[in-house]
């Protein structure tokens, strides 16, 4: 029988640090492949104890837990069954690895650990684990018994196998009939068809079968594994399965064929609304709250609320739907008509709160957008001014200041400000009461200057279209208004209400007089996103940012001083804004860069308004 025929990929909605959970998914799995006859399965790395347990990996407490679940779930396997899976494990000497582990039978095959890990600024397992020369040996003591760890690879069942989990680090597989590439894979705009492509070059350095399982979903907050499983042989792509499911399992096969690529925008919006679904379902949420300004940030985020509902619903069928909404509390009836119809009338108004706050610089465009798309989701939609609130802040602090009133010719960014955060507590207050999850609305442009509000507009517990550019959030728009996002067997989720968003330009919306845009407080929003990207994703500095501008063809109608003051005025930005990127609200990776200092942008807090850089532009 040829390898690829006996081999299946486990794929699961992994949790981190919950061995129970993921313990019992994987022995869903096992039971299902074992039913169909395959021989060995496969999960990728920390498979057990999850992807992302961060610093708990440092607990003794938590080790030991690693330790028992491991022999645990040996034990718990069907009969004649071999499973490679991953999961935190200390050495005799102490030291955590990530370790790749074969089972058959309750017991202990054999042991894989990493020879190195390439650097990342999202991958930190080498903050975690220790890494081998390949030179000294490396021992584990499981249930009283050593265990040594495999170096040249092993004989699993006839199949001579090695585990690799850095190619740049592990050259010996050529010879392998099987090499395992265990590393999860979390979700990049790009990184699919890239890590495809990778492992399809990969095989054509090698004899046999590359087989690259992964996991899927939001497992601990930020990053979303993109769930796609790979296989490979002599430079062909057997498989790459479907990405970003809404089930909790997925048992990958030789005969799952290979998935058609998706457009970018499609696979962002599946991507967002996977990550916001597994946020609400796991914080315990009944639904959504969000602050509806009629702009293109908020207009996204309850669109995106919507598109989970449809994908899950579409994928897992009504009865399995409903159940997973009913254990966070969120009682439906079962879907028994058009999907569509059943999600704007039965669904949205239950798990979608949207409120526009008007002030006195609040216009009808904004407000006529608001209410069409709500109504257009089937959003629970309210008006209300919050004009009384702000006059009355105003009021309170001119008497306490009684000779020095506040104005907007000496005070502009504190009545701007004082307006946003005032929209706050109403919206904290319908989250509270209604136990649901508040989205803050801020995208990356944004956040990367610091053009927002602290404690106003990016206030909530999640930020879900945190990680993507404001260019691109006004494409998503566009794409969903006039193209719409295909699911299922022939379904098109089209919004032709995003129309009252996309005729306008962007505004906050704070400041009298009805003409401010959010491009003139910053720059052209291409232009922000073009530096962003450079500085973050290319390393590169000021000076080589501005000749990058000059030579692109976009830009080629702005006079090369205005592009050199965009260059200054984003760097002085984002330097002087750091302290309120340290506060945002949890976010999602999404494009190749993000503005998050735990997950990706790691960055001073004072640093001098980035003079150092900024010097050589005069």
């Amino acid at each position: 029988m040829k390898i690829a025929k006996r081999i299946a990929l486990g794929s699961f909605k992994s949790s981190a640090a919950d061995l129970h959970s993921n313990s019992e998914l994987m022995l869903k799995l096992a039971a299902e492949a074992k039913e169909q006859g395959f021989s060995l399965l496969l999960f990728p790395e920390l498979s057990l104890c999850g992807t992302d347990c961060q610093d708990l990996l440092f607990n003794d407490a938590f080790a030991l837990k690693c330790a028992q679940a491991v022999l645990t779930f040996a034990k718990a396997l069907p009969e004649d069954l071999t499973v490679g899976f991953g999961c935190a494990l200390r050495d005799a000497c102490g030291r955590l690895f990530d370790a790749y582990i074969f089972v058959k039978n309750g017991e202990i095959e054999a042991i894989y650990t990493a020879k190195g890990f390439t650097p990342s600024v999202t991958d930190y397992r080498r903050r975690y684990f220790a890494e081998t020369d390949g030179k000294e040996q490396t021992f584990f003591v499981v249930d009283s018994k050593v265990v040594h760890e495999e170096r040249n690879g092993f004989e699993l069942d006839g199949i001579k196998t090695a585990v690799v989990f850095d190619p740049a680090f592990d050259k010996k597989f050529k010879k392998a009939d099987l090499v395992v590439l265990p590393a999860a894979r979390t979700y990049e705009a790009g990184g699919i068809e890239s890590a495809a492509d990778n492992i399809v070059k990969l095989s054509e350095q090698c004899r046999g079968l590359i087989a690259a399982p992964n996991l899927c979903g939001n497992e601990s907050g930020g990053a979303i594994l993109d769930g796609v499983c790979l296989m490979a042989r002599k430079g062909r792509l057997l498989v790459k399965s479907p990405a970003l499911y809404f089930a909790d399992t997925k048992l990958i096969t030789a005969e799952s064929g290979i998935a058609e690529n998706t457009h970018p925008y499609n696979e962002m919006l599946r991507a967002v609304a996977l990550g916001l679904q597994d946020f609400m379902l796991k914080s315990g949420s009944q639904g959504y709250a969000l602050s509806l300004s009629g702009g293109a940030d908020s207009a996204l985020c309850a669109a995106e609320a919507t598109i989970a509902q449809l994908l899950m619903l579409d994928e897992l069928g009504p009865q399995e739907y409903c159940a997973k909404l009913a254990k966070v509390g969120i009682e439906l009836p079962e879907c028994s008509g058009d999907i569509f119809a059943y999600v704007k009338s039965v669904v949205m108004p239950r798990l979608l709160t949207t409120v526009y706050q008007a002030s006195d610089n609040s216009g009808e465009v904004t407000r006529t957008a608001a209410r069409e798309v709500a109504a257009a989701l089937g959003a629970s939609h309210h008006e209300i001014s919050v004009s009384k609130l702000i006059n009355d802040y105003v009021e309170v602090y001119n008497s306490i200041c009684a000779g020095n009133p506040l104005s907007w010719e000496h005070d502009d960014i504190t009545l701007q400000n004082i307006q946003a955060r005032s929209r706050l507590p109403m919206i904290w207050m319908v989250a509270n009461r209604e136990r649901k999850l508040l989205i803050a609305t801020s995208n990356l442009s944004e956040a990367v200057v610091g053009y927002c509000t602290m404690d106003g507009d990016t206030a909530g517990g999640v930020s879900p279209i945190a990680g993507i550019g404001k260019s691109v959030v006004r494409r998503i728009n566009q794409h969903l208004q006039t193209e719409g996002l295909p699911f299922g067997e022939g379904k098109v989720f089209k919004l032709p209400a995003m129309s009252y968003i996309t005729a306008q330009e962007p505004t906050a919306e704070l400041r009298p007089g009805g003409q401010q845009t959010d491009e003139r407080d910053l720059m052209p929003y291409v232009v922000l996103d073009f530096i962003r990207s450079h500085f973050a994703q290319s390393h590169m500095g000021p000076v080589e940012i501005l000749e990058a501008l000059k030579q692109c063809e976009e830009f080629k109608d702005i006079e090369p001083a205005k592009l050199a003051e965009h260059v200054r005025r984003y760097f002085l930005l984002h330097a002087r804004s750091q302290w309120k990127r340290e506060r945002f609200a949890t976010g999602f990776h999404i494009e190749r860069d993000d503005s998050s200092p735990k997950g990706f942008w790691r960055f001073p807090i004072f640093s001098s308004d980035l003079k150092v850089l900024t010097e050589d532009l005069n």
